[in-house]
């Protein structure tokens, strides 16, 4: 009899019944030749951040209900009158409901809702709609006062911002909802424009959905001065309540120099608060006295701080920051007590211990995980923890790799 075959597989001739049951496939060769050569490669080991993803239920699904559980509903009993939604929005002044496309919907909760008077009833009566109605409100009055304070901006800079589209010609719902976008990638620290690409401009259709319209990422980096204004003063408003306050100081030149001032005080409340007042780029590093100046201008002309007001400073043990910490003392601030940073003193102590074998060791054991993903993989298979890593820039990170050698050295023979 005649062999039939396919592009897929090849099948082999009927038997002498020519029942079709006894009709056999015959694989191609090349898909065992390659199944066989599979199996002889190593597979790559994969991250946890690639596991699978599973839906979380949040409630019992109506199949996971026994059938003798289930509620019977009888037809033909129901008593329901059709009521429009305004109705409801009418029963229930100040909750938040409006009309939407035909339903009901809490603006508050951002959900839609059933126009049955019993369901709105209880919704309206519940903790969560009541806290996000108080949140509501609260953030209305917070875009009312950015509102009133982009005004006064508007008319201090009016003639800045002819030809910026920054005008009093903007909308006042649109120009305060693109000031909290600026806002909020600010402090998420995502970069506004880019010259290759710019994440704003990436998430502009999505950002639109608010049925606010944005402009490109060029032009909403011009709302940043404003943003910048607006946190300075929320800063000054701050301090003006510490009766106290120390200023800690540094300059880091991981990245680039740059001189990071921070203020730290107690407010009304006995919170400890902490706050970035300068982040300086600079050419080069400073002199003492350079630091003293920027010091000064920040603390009494910007902040607009009484000299008794600032009562210590806190820095590390630099020459830099030594000489500069003489000049405020000698000059401006004669009672501010001076802090050295005690964990930089234990780090510079800990240097000086003679411990030559364990620093070779560790030497040793960071390079081996350096250089050594598969050492990293092994180590965490055995331990269930990732090896810690040493980084020069994090002078803490020294001790960090000591700790976990000695609560984890029972592995390190095993390993």
């Amino acid at each position: 009899m005649a062999e039939y075959s396919t592009d897929e597989a090849e099948f082999s001739r009927f038997d002498s019944s020519g029942s079709e049951d006894s009709l056999e496939v015959v694989e191609d060769e090349s898909d065992v030749a390659d199944v066989s050569v599979l199996s002889t490669l190593d597979q790559a080991k994969e991250s946890a951040i690639s596991r699978k993803r599973s839906f979380r239920r949040t409630s019992a699904a109506k199949s996971d209900v026994p059938p003798s559980k289930r509620t019977k509903v009888a037809h033909g009993t129901s008593t329901r009158v059709n009521v429009g939604g305004q109705q409801r929005v009418d029963e229930f002044p100040n909750e938040m409901l409006v009309m939407s496309n035909g339903k009901l919907v809490c603006q508050a909760c951002s959900t839609e809702i059933s126009k049955k008077k019993s369901i709105v009833a209880s919704h309206v009566a519940t903790q969560a709609h009541e806290r996000n109605k108080a949140a509501r409100l609260k953030a209305h009055e917070r875009q009312q006062l950015v509102l009133k304070s982009f005004q006064d901006y508007q008319k201090r800079h009016c003639k800045d911002l002819v030809g910026t589209g920054l005008s009093p010609a903007v909308q006042d719902e649109k120009a305060v909802y693109r000031i909290e976008v600026v806002t909020e990638f600010l402090k998420a620290g995502v970069q506004l424009s880019n010259k290759l690409e710019s994440k704003m401009d990436s998430l502009r259709p999505l950002l639109q959905s608010n049925k606010h319209q944005l402009t490109n990422s060029t032009h909403m980096a011009q709302y940043v001065p404003f943003v910048l204004e607006t946190e300075k003063k929320k800063l000054l408003e701050e301090i003006k309540e510490a009766e106290w306050l120390s200023v800690i100081y540094d300059g880091s030149t991981r990245m680039g120099e740059a001189l990071a001032i921070i203020v730290r005080f107690i407010d009304a409340n006995w919170n400890i608060k902490q706050r970035l007042v300068r982040l300086h780029t600079l050419a080069k590093s400073l002199t003492g006295q350079q630091l003293a100046r920027e010091l000064i201008t920040s603390l009494t002309k910007e902040l607009a701080l009484p000299s008794g007001k600032v009562v210590a400073g806190i820095r590390d043990g630099a020459s830099v920051n030594t000489a500069a910490m003489e000049l405020l003392r000698n000059t401006m601030y004669p009672q501010m007590n001076d802090i050295i940073c005690s964990s930089h003193s234990l780090d510079n102590v800990g240097k000086r211990f003679k411990i030559d074998l364990l620093q070779t060791f560790c030497r040793w054991w960071i390079s081996l995980f350096a250089h050594s993903p598969a050492s990293r993989l092994q180590w965490h298979a055995l331990t269930g923890r990732a090896v810690r890593s040493y980084s020069p820039t994090r002078w803490w990170s020294w001790w960090e790799v000591l700790s976990q050698l000695y609560a984890q050295f029972h592995h390190v023979l095993p390993f």
